[in-house]
């Protein structure tokens, strides 16, 4: 039997900032493994919920856990770029934390 795929969130960011508010989150393994190794902070993570943008398009459906991961965009509070991957399970579940670097524009020929 197939299970029915569950519609997408909308307005995410508010619901992610209620969910903080009431602390009713949690950072997966897998999410405290890649904060250290990328030099992402709980803090910072969590800064970049509360003020990040929703980036539609990194956003993508887990068919193995049934669930949607959403992928919030923005600065830490050191200014660096990060992308934080959070889904809904339970409360909102912060699955893994990515830093970000700007691509340098080519040059036109």
């Amino acid at each position: 039997m197939k299970k029915e795929i569950p519609p997408r969130l909308e307005n995410v960011c508010l619901i992610i900032k209620e969910h903080i508010r009431n602390r009713d989150y949690r950072f997966s393994e897998h999410a405290v493994q890649r904060g250290l190794e990328r030099s992402i902070s709980f803090a910072d993570a969590l800064y970049v919920l509360k003020n990040g943008v929703h980036n539609e398009k990194k956003t993508c459906f887990d068919a193995r856990r049934c669930t949607w991961k959403y992928a919030i965009e923005g600065k830490t509070t050191a200014d660096s770029l990060a992308r934080i991957i959070v889904a809904f399970e339970k409360g909102m579940v912060i699955i893994t934390v990515i830093k970000l670097f700007k691509k340098a524009k080519r040059e036109k020929r």
